[in-house]
């Protein structure tokens, strides 16, 4: 009886811990002190928009993830924050790295940033050691 309850506690525990998208609604700005480059987040007339959010949850939550755009740092996002930037038009390499005891290391996807299509992206971790930077329509 003790190891089915053992065994329950940790299914819980698990699925407690699963990382979730998060709207982009919900999602918090970060703040200013984490912004790197701050020219990025001011949109131009050769520029299109991409919004880039954490998912909620436990799963590496005591790290930071850095946010790179052409291996240029942008900014610094912990769990359910987003960054609503205006990179210039063409193909750009949005780049993650896990900080501190977080593993991971550098994950990169490729966008064509347009004028009339916003991109979503989302950062995921997950409980395998999963890490990764995917397009989403949530």
């Amino acid at each position: 009886m003790k190891k089915i309850v053992f065994l329950g506690l940790i299914g819980f525990t698990l699925i407690g811990c699963s990382s979730s998208p998060v709207s982009n609604d919900a999602a918090l700005n970060v703040p200013e002190q984490r912004i790197y480059n701050q020219d990025i987040f001011v949109k131009k007339e050769n520029s299109g928009m991409v919004i880039i959010k954490r998912d909620k949850g436990f799963v590496s939550s005591a790290c930071s993830d850095s946010l790179f755009v052409d291996g240029v740092k942008i900014a610094d996002l912990n769990p359910a924050e987003k960054v609503v930037i205006y990179p210039l038009l063409g193909k750009r390499i949005f780049s993650m790295v896990a900080n501190g005891i977080c593993g991971g290391g550098m994950v990169e996807v490729e966008g064509d940033i347009e004028k009339s299509q916003v991109l979503t992206y989302r950062i995921a971790h997950s409980l395998n050691g999963g890490y990764g930077i995917y397009r989403t329509a949530f």
